[in-house]
């Protein structure tokens, strides 16, 4: 894959930067990647394009069984380290199978054979990247959700700080200057509020992969943060049971906005959004994304939610009062 996601960016991205890969380089180099998500496809794929410039291990990658209805969807991941999250079933079967994926990672993450019991016999394992949530951010707001971190502590055992702590969770901040996807995002953004709920079209999800990564995603950046300290981990374990998730996500989550990069595209739409004049280049592109749309939809809406999805990091970086919240 990697002269393939190469040719992308050279084809469809401004460039393709990063800052902290030196993580990776240190004596105990696993870690659980905990990433916001912005494309299905290349937030993972830039990534394990990254390690292998650098000649770092790949990653292992989480996808949702959603995705691999379609075989060369399935065959195309499966062939770059996949991990199926299997998220259907009777309430039953979700419990069982996030133990099991629970299980998966600590011992990847450990080093820990996945054939053995006890859990004993040392393999090497594997750092895993993990979105911070079921789906991508369609509203802009970055931000880790509460049951994703509590599948991940089934597997621990002893305190609450010394099963994350094993887990070495190191944040992942992406950022494009040209979101992918989305006018799509903010158009669904409007028919769930419109409408209550919003049904996806069968090989949606498919279009969704294939516009992504044809579509100019301008400039990319990845930060890889600072991993979760043991003093970040004891702030968390000292809350009440369902606040320590609370609390362990809004950490993460600060993580992640802090090393998101920050393009003139997120100031030029607050700035829209402000009622102010800006760059006339920016504004000539979002109308031209609005103008795709159904007639039959509202446009003034749906042009609010695009703009929002790029103003929302500039907001929060600059401690702004955001437009709208989730």
């Amino acid at each position: 894959m990697y002269p393939a996601i190469g040719q992308i960016v050279k084809a469809t991205t401004g460039g393709l930067t990063y800052d902290g890969i030196g993580y990776f380089r240190q004596e105990k180099s696993n870690y659980l990647i905990v990433s916001n998500h912005r494309d299905i496809v290349l937030d993972s794929a830039f990534l394990q394009y990254i390690m292998r410039d650098n000649d770092l291990p790949t990653t292992e990658i989480a996808v949702g069984n959603n995705l691999l209805a379609i075989q060369f969807v399935a065959d195309l991941m499966l062939s770059n380290r996949m991990i199926e999250v299997v998220r259907d079933g009777s309430p039953r079967d979700v419990y069982r199978n996030s133990c099991h994926f629970s299980d998966y990672i600590r011992r990847r993450i450990t080093g820990r054979s996945l054939d053995s019991d006890e859990g004993m016999a040392e393999d090497g394992g594997a750092s895993i990247w993990l979105a911070q949530r079921q789906g991508r951010t369609k509203d802009g707001f970055d931000m880790t959700e509460q049951g994703i971190l509590k599948m991940l502590d089934v597997s621990g055992t002893g305190g609450f700080a010394d099963a994350f702590e094993e887990l070495r969770i190191l944040p992942m901040s992406i950022s494009y200057e040209y979101e992918p996807c989305g006018v799509q995002k903010a158009l669904e953004c409007w028919r769930k509020s419109r409408f209550g709920a919003y049904t996806k079209a069968e090989m949606e999800d498919v279009h969704s992969m294939l516009s992504g990564i044809m579509q100019n995603k301008g400039r990319v950046h990845i930060s890889l943060c600072e991993p979760l300290t043991r003093e970040e981990l004891e702030t968390a374990a000292s809350r009440d049971r369902n606040e320590r998730y609370r609390k362990l996500a809004e950490i993460i989550d600060k993580k992640i906005i802090d090393g998101y990069h920050l393009w003139d595209t997120s100031r030029y739409a607050a700035e829209i959004l402000d009622g102010k004049k800006s760059n006339p280049e920016f504004e000539a592109f979002i109308e031209e994304e609005i103008s795709s749309l159904p007639k039959d939809c509202d446009h003034d809406a749906i042009r609010k939610n695009l703009l929002t999805i790029y103003a929302v990091p500039y907001l929060r970086k600059n401690n702004l009062q955001p437009y709208f919240r989730r």
